[in-house]
């Protein structure tokens, strides 16, 4: 039969080579296909490289402008041997450090890495170019690049030699070599390096886009070769199925009748004789006489049976764990080498026998109950069993599963158990637990940590922002107002970087609280808006404030945490826009309140978006370096955004703008009377000098600078005052004299802020109108704050403090008392 198919007489033989040779074709085309996808990968390989050389190019760059600059202010010798150093790895005078990545420098500079080591391997940075094999067009440009930044260290270097020599005449300023180093020239020069690396972004885009569109060209004919392939490929199985007709010997059906009869063991029966020799249907008469005799080898085929029972009992008695089998009275019919090592017998002594013959009389209890249960209740059973063996006198955790054996009637006959010894796990989890109370111990310092370096910032920046603000008390020229103001920005910038991190940790504690009580919350946003809208007067930004109409007034929410995300988000866009405009929008969505920050900033790149919202994340290092903040902001926004059960994101494009919104729920208050929203304003006609007239308070503080800084702020408004340096003396003053305020600080020795509260509020017990009591403290964690309130005390405020802030708190708890009686 074969050898008609393969004859050139037979009809078969034309068509199964065609579609040998069709698959041949195929295969060829999708070689073609393959080698356009490896020229993409190569386009996209050659631009990586390229583009990672011209990076560290330009790194290197912005590092040594960031050094030099660092230098001549500073004039700490560290930055320009930093400064050095990245020259030498640059031309190859110095090892390349291992991880020699875009943040290396700003880690040395900040003291958490040790600077680069003379050990390694030299490698400039033309050669770097030469080992990737760098086309020459790519090369030129940044060797164009290379070259306008080593011209432009002369102007460095010269600076640097200004500083020199000032420094050893002891000169403490040169505006000349800051000149240098910020002037037009020096900005141009620095943009001279930029362009060759623009040029080479543009050339690499262009190359590897041309590489593409011809792939696409390649993949579009041998698209239309497929469909040209699949028709010849029907055609030619046409064509076959003809000629399969024919050496079938009959029709495809009788064929597959014949075929089915012998699949179902129906070959008993008689044997037809067909016309055509050598065909298939004859080639099914000779199998069919092969099966009868194939029937007669059943004993045969019994004794094969035998020796697969023999292969499962190897694996049985090989597997890890123990398997047996129990009848209804707990005797075994069945168990592994495992459960022979396990009882210290062999099988003949074990069969026939209960567990009460191997094991200690407590553990046997225990297993017959189990075994009971399984056979009882006809359920399978998951349990822990330890088992003590009477031969060694060890005991053995199992994890075990004991199922129920039915026979046809389904009545219960026996049980199988799979007991697998667990010690192992057991020891890991125990290793676990430990390991559990580790990191909660190491949690715990963490939070100490945190509330230690909080209050040990917050005292002597306390001073720095309250001497700051006497400052602005007093009778300044332009250029120290300018400078004051400096002072100010900084010590408020320092004071929102920590209170992002302290949020931030208690967010991942899971210590925010979040609350739910009735706001105004228009009032809220304009509120809000006015503040930043002065911010914004300092740049060419228009800020528009849109409130739907929808919006209701009042809301059940956490108006504190809402004002955070609200502060974030339109900080930000005011941050990071110089021109244009920057709109607020309150919007009603459904059941939600939606809110959205559109600005026509700098934007943020498509590959940075998944990332935003990830702590300590911005755009890239230099919106850091230009823009300040921690890139705790928008983490912090997305978290609160979450524990208030809403959702934030983002929509942005680099130099066009970007659009942050954030979904919130909210209840609609059931009462319309607004007069207990937690936006009532105070006394509008109440100024806060006349509040204060003949009024005298107390200082509670033992920090002298903190001293003079709260009594300096109170005499800018005539506010008579003594001081206590600890608790013991305020309670002495406290009963020579009356006091309308006291300013108690917490820690202190002798006697702190909690025991003299306490004194103070039992000398008053017999009083009717009781002194306002202030908490001025630099620990400003929840817990602290609940101390303070539980001791008696009225109100709290975190140092570092504006004025404004304290009599405002003293304004309001003031008017408290009054609507109280």
């Amino acid at each position: 039969m074969l050898m008609r198919i393969w004859t050139n007489k037979g009809r078969l033989y034309p068509y199964l080579l065609l579609n040998i040779l069709l698959f041949i074709f195929v295969t060829i085309s999708f070689l073609f296909y393959t080698a356009s996808e490896r020229k993409i990968d190569e386009a996209e390989e050659n631009r990586y490289r390229s583009l990672r050389i011209a990076n560290e190019l330009r790194q290197s760059s912005d590092q040594l402008t960031n050094l030099v600059r660092l230098y001549v202010i500073h004039r700490d010798l560290k930055y320009k041997k930093y400064f050095q150093m990245i020259l030498d790895i640059r031309n190859g005078d110095r090892p390349r450090p291992n991880e020699y990545g875009y943040a290396y420098w700003d880690l040395v500079i900040a003291n958490k890495i040790p600077p680069p080591s003379d050990e390694g391997e030299k490698l400039s940075i033309y050669e770097l170019m030469r080992n990737e094999n760098f086309l020459e067009s790519d090369f030129l440009l940044l060797s164009e690049s290379k070259n306008k930044s080593d011209q432009l260290t002369k102007i460095e270097f010269e600076a640097m030699s200004l500083v020199e020599k000032d420094m050893k005449v002891g000169s403490n300023f040169n505006p000349k070599a800051i000149n240098l180093l910020f002037d037009d020239n020096y900005l141009r020069a620095k943009a001279e390096i930029m362009k060759p690396i623009n040029d080479l972004y543009y050339q690499l885009n262009d190359r590897t886009t041309k590489a593409i569109l011809g792939a696409k060209r390649n993949v579009f004919i041998l698209k239309t070769i497929f469909i040209v392939v699949g028709v010849f490929f029907g055609l030619s199985l046409f064509l076959t199925h003809q000629s399969l007709v024919d050496i079938i010997g009959g029709s495809v059906d009788e064929a597959f009748r014949r075929i089915s009869l012998l699949g179902e063991g129906n070959f008993s029966g008689e044997i037809q004789p067909t016309l055509i020799k050598n065909s298939i249907l004859d080639s099914l008469n000779i199998t069919q006489k092969r099966l009868q005799e194939l029937h007669q080898e059943g004993e045969f085929t019994k004794q094969r049976l035998i020796e697969s029972e023999s292969k499962l009992r190897y694996i049985l008695d090989n597997v890890s764990a123990c398997i047996y089998l129990k009848d209804t009275n707990g005797r075994y019919l069945f168990a592994n080498q495992q459960v022979c090592k396990l009882f210290g017998y062999p099988l003949e002594e074990i069969l026939n026998q209960t567990d009460e013959k191997f094991l200690e009389e407590e553990t046997a209890k225990i297993i017959l109950k189990n075994d009971k249960s399984v056979l009882l209740e006809g359920k399978t059973l998951h349990a822990e069993e330890e088992i003590h063996n009477r031969a060694d006198g060890k005991t053995y955790p199992f994890l075990t599963v004991k199922i129920p054996l039915r026979n046809q009637t389904g009545e219960i006959y026996a049980l199988c158990g799979i007991s697998t010894d667990i010690g192992i796990t057991k020891e890991i989890q125990k290793e676990l637990e430990l390991a559990k109370d580790s990191a909660e111990i190491a949690n715990k310092a963490k939070s100490e940590f945190l509330a230690s370096m909080s209050h040990e910032i917050r005292t002597p920046l306390n001073g720095v922002i309250g001497l700051t603000q006497i400052l602005f008390k007093t009778n300044l020229d332009e250029e120290q107002s300018s400078l004051v103001k400096t002072i100010a920005s900084a010590g408020q910038s320092l004071l929102v970087i920590l209170n992002d991190i302290l949020d931030f940790s208690k967010i991942e504690a899971g210590k925010m609280k979040i609350e739910k009580i009735k706001f105004d919350l228009r009032n809220t946003v304009t509120e809000i808006f006015d503040l930043l809208s002065i911010e914004s007067k300092s740049k060419s930004i228009e800020l528009k404030l849109e409130i739907d109409t929808e919006v209701p007034d009042f809301i059940y929410s956490d108006p504190s945490r809402i004002r955070q995300i609200i502060f974030n988000l339109l900080g930000n866009a005011i941050k990071f826009t110089e021109t244009g405009f920057v709109v607020f929008r309150l919007k009603k969505q459904n059941e939600w309140i939606r809110i959205e920050v559109e600005d026509s900033g700098i934007g943020i790149p498509t590959e940075k978006l998944k990332f935003i919202f990830n702590k300590f994340s911005q755009a890239d290092a230099s919106t850091s370096r230009r823009y300040g903040g921690t890139g705790l902001g928008l983490a912090i926004s997305d978290r609160l955004a979450s524990l208030l059960g809403g959702t934030i994101g983002v929509e942005s494009q680099v130099n066009k703008g970007s659009l942050f919104w954030c979904l919130l729920p909210y209840e609609k208050p059931i009462s319309s009377n607004n007069n207990d929203s937690v936006n009532s304003p105070l006394n509008p006609n109440s100024s806060i000098e006349s509040l204060f007239t003949n009024q005298k308070f107390l200082i509670v503080e033992d920090n002298i600078l903190n001293q003079k800084v709260i009594g300096g702020l109170l005499r800018k408004y005539n506010i008579n005052f003594d001081v206590a340096e600890n608790g013991e003396v305020a309670l002495q003053l406290f009963q020579q004299n009356q006091y309308d305020l006291i300013l108690m600080d917490c820690e202190m020795p002798v006697m702190d802020g909690f025991e003299a509260t306490l004194r103070i509020r039992e000398l008053e017990k017999t009083k009717q109108e009781k002194t306002i009591i202030l908490a001025v403290t630099a620990h400003v964690l929840d817990e602290h704050k609940e101390r303070c309130f539980a001791v008696g005390m009225d109100g709290f405020i975190g140092k570092p403090f504006y004025i404004e802030n304290l009599l405002k708190t003293y304004q309001e708890v003031s008017e408290s008392r009054k609507k109280s009686h």
